[in-house]
This record gives C-alpha cells, sequence and structure tokens, in this order.
C-alpha cells in the first residue's frame, strides 16, 4: 500500500464545527433593519401585502414591498420562539448553504471530501463574518449556491450521457471492428474493459444504471492490437490501477487468469510504454515498479491465477453452490498463492448476486498479515475492512461462509477448539 496523506475524521469533524462555533458569536443586534422587517411581517400576516407603507409619517405613500416573503419568515420564527427564533432560523439557513456548498464542492473537485471540506469551512466562516445576518440577503446566497449546484449537476449529467453515447464518436473504422481498450472514468472511480465494437458496447454502457456514474472514457487503441492482447491488458490494467489506488475500480474480478499467446513477451515490454503513457495523461500515477512492491498488488483480489489456482476456485465455487457444509481444505507449499486464492474469492462472493444475502467473513490469525489485510480490503471495491477477522471475532457472529488462512495456526489460540475435515 502507498502511504498517502489523509487527515484524521476528527481533523474533518472539528473544521465543520469551527463554522458552527462561530455562528453563536455572530452579534445578530447590529442588524437594526430587523425590527422594520419584523413590522412588515407582522402586518402582512395581519392585513395581507400593503400597497401603501404603514410605517410612514407620509399618507398614501404607495410603494412595493420586495422582501415580503423573507419578513413573513422571519416574523413567523420571532413571533413563536422570540430572539432564540431568528437565532434557529438563520441557523437552519446557514445550515442549508454549508451543505450545498460541500456538494457543490464535491462536484468541482471531482469527490475529494477534504479538499471540500476545507473550501466549505473558509467560504462559510467569510459569509457569516460579512452575510450571515437576519436580512434577505441569506435566502440569496442560498438560491444562489443551490442554483450552481444543480447547474453543475446537468452539466455533468449531460456530458456523462454523452461520454458514452456512441453518436457522439467519430466514424473511423477501427471503432466498428478492431479490439480495443477504453477506461471509463469520474475522477474518483474508474471501470476498464475491452471490445472489438466499442461504440456498440458504449451505447450498451449508457444504458447501463452501474455505468452511468462516469462521466468521460478514454480509448486506448493500437494497430498491432490483436484480441489475445486486449483480453491481456485489460486483466493487467484492472490489476495494476486498483494497486495505483487514484481510482477504485468497479470492476468485478471473475476471469481473471494467466494468459499465454503468440509474442506475450513482446507485447509485456510494450504494456510498459503504455503504462508511462498512462501517466503522463493523469489516469494513473505511481510506476509500475513502485506498484509491484507494494501489499496492495501482491494481495490483490484481481491477480491473475495460474492453473492450480484457478482450479482450487473453481472447485470451492462449485462446493458452495452446491450449497455443502464441510470444511474445503486447500493444501500448498508456502508461497504456492493460498491467500490469494482466499482473497480472490472474497471480492468474488462479494460481487455475486447469488451471495450478496450471505455473511462472509475472511479468518486471518496472523496480526500483522491481518493489519496488511484490513488497508487492502479498505481500498478494494465491494469489500470491507471489518471482512477481515481474529480467530476470536466469529464467536460474535454468525458467518454463512469463512474462509480461513493458514488455520494450522489457529491451535495457538487458547479457548479455540478445531476439527480436521
Amino acid at each position: 500500500m502507498f502511504k498517502k496523506y489523509r487527515p484524521s475524521k476528527y481533523i474533518s469533524y472539528l473544521l465543520l464545527i469551527l463554522p458552527i462555533i462561530f455562528f453563536f458569536f455572530i452579534d445578530m443586534d447590529r442588524e437594526v433593519d430587523i425590527w422594520f422587517l419584523l413590522s412588515h411581517g407582522r402586518e402582512v400576516l395581519n392585513n395581507g401585502i400593503p400597497h401603501f407603507e404603514f410605517l410612514t409619517i407620509h399618507n398614501g405613500f404607495s410603494f412595493v414591498m420586495q422582501q415580503w416573503l423573507s419578513s413573513v419568515l422571519f416574523y413567523f420564527f420571532y413571533h413563536y420562539l422570540g430572539n432564540i427564533g431568528l437565532y434557529v432560523f438563520i441557523f437552519i439557513i446557514n445550515g442549508l448553504i454549508m451543505f450545498f456548498l460541500y456538494k457543490l464542492c464535491m462536484l468541482i473537485t471531482n469527490n475529494k471530501v477534504y479538499a471540500s471540506i476545507l473550501i466549505t469551512v473558509i467560504t462559510d466562516l467569510l459569509l457569516e463574518l460579512l452575510f450571515i445576518l437576519p436580512r434577505p440577503q441569506i435566502f440569496c446566497i442560498l438560491i444562489l449556491i443551490i442554483e450552481l449546484y444543480l447547474l453543475e449537476l446537468f452539466i455533468r449529467r449531460v456530458n456523462s450521457g454523452g461520454a458514452i453515447n456512441s453518436s457522439n464518436y467519430s466514424n473511423e473504422d477501427f471503432l466498428d471492428n478492431w479490439p480495443m481498450l477504453y477506461i471509463l472514468e469520474n475522477g474518483k472511480q474508474a471501470y476498464i474493459g475491452e471490445s472489438n465494437h466499442v461504440k456498440t458496447r458504449m451505447t450498451q454502457h449508457a444504458t447501463n444504471e452501474e455505468k452511468q456514474i462516469f462521466d468521460k472514457v478514454h480509448f486506448i487503441y493500437s494497430k498491432t492490437f490483436n484480441q489475445s492482447v486486449t483480453f491481456d491488458y485489460e486483466s493487467k490494467l484492472i490489476q495494476y490501477i486498483v494497486a495505483d489506488e487514484l481510482f477504485e475500480v468497479t470492476n468485478k474480478n471473475s476471469g481473471m487468469a494467466e494468459k499465454q499467446y503468440y509474442k506475450k513477451s513482446e507485447y509485456d515490454n510494450k504494456f510498459e510504454i503504455l503504462w508511462r503513457k498512462l501517466q503522463r495523461e493523469k489516469l494513473v500515477k505511481h510506476s509500475l515498479e513502485e506498484i509491484e512492491n507494494s501489499d496492495l498488488f501482491k494481495y490483490s483480489p484481481y491477480k491473475e491465477l495460474n492453473y492450480s489456482q484457478r482450479k482450487a476456485v473453481d472447485d470451492i465455487l462449485e462446493r458452495i453452490k452446491e450449497g455443502s457444509k464441510k470444511c474445503i481444505i486447500v493444501n500448498g507449499m508456502p508461497g504456492s498463492g493460498k491467500t490469494i486464492v482466499a482473497v480472490y474469492l472474497m471480492k468474488y462472493l462479494a460481487d455475486s448476486e447469488e451471495f450478496k444475502d450471505k455473511k462472509i467473513g475472511f479468518v486471518v490469525p496472523q496480526t500483522s498479515l491481518r493489519k496488511t489485510m484490513r488497508s487492502i480490503f479498505k481500498s478494494v471495491y465491494g469489500l470491507k475492512s471489518s471482512q477481515v477477522l481474529s480467530p476470536s471475532d466469529i464467536t460474535k457472529n454468525k458467518y454463512d461462509i469463512l474462509l480461513v488462512d493458514e488455520v494450522h495456526r489457529l491451535h495457538q489460540y487458547k479457548n479455540i477448539s478445531y476439527i480436521c475435515c
């Protein structure tokens, strides 16, 4: 796993609390116009919207009450709750301003949570200092931010539909009949695929609800591609982009297996060139060497399985689908990839509709490896760190399926009995 600076969640909570704390130091009494607004609100509720100024010494002085609705709202809260009511009402409006400002920042920053929180807090503190008062302007600020949010959301949805709509592409022959790769992304999540007919595939994705979250598509084309190459590159891209951690990859891991084909070694070298191009396009961050030295790559649920691993996975899945309640033991020398088989199965079962209602856990007796696995599961789409268990954890809940790594280590734990199957 790569070390990335992530501010503590407690720091984030503290930042969000700052505007709330600062709000209670706002001197509402400095806004003398509030009494004028309250009088107008009372007049509207009692006698309807006036067309003559009733607070002037002049008779028959006609005027247009532009802020009648805000006056009514202010008076309503003041009438029933007094000065505290005004504070409560302004607090609610300020909360809505913060909420929609945060949502807008999340869109603009492509779902960067901490940057969005920081921008929201700084902006709201400035607004509180200058504009958050019992005056109609607070409604203007709220309406403006909501409008900006809805416009940004509309633009992104329009672009999203266009990004994977084949009618927007050019008419090059290779888009209709050539093996190609593509990456769908939205700044936070990504989906990697391959197809011989990418325009048709994009039309299919455009009608798929799961793919409608993406607003950009990147095509990868070469005149030297054949379908064996694109199958291989698709698996490699999934495996490496997951471990790169710039995007959360939404692909399932079914079908991930080692592939052999004509001139594979040459294409392996060309993959390094492709990766460097993706780095220049800011679609990936780390080098292949850095990724290959990471724990997430080493224990990736997207690992290409060798023949023995693939056979073990198929046999286990067949037994599970048959409803077998007997233990299934996977034997192998150290380093043969038994842990990879377990991690692969966890991801496969988590993605499967057939097992979506099953409670599944992965027992890891070794403390250091368990910590690593929890970090890995936290980074993989569809998995949760809470699925990685210590031997004592399994006594706290009932599980439908348990995968146990290094089961021979269980005898080291007190009060745990086991049966050889």
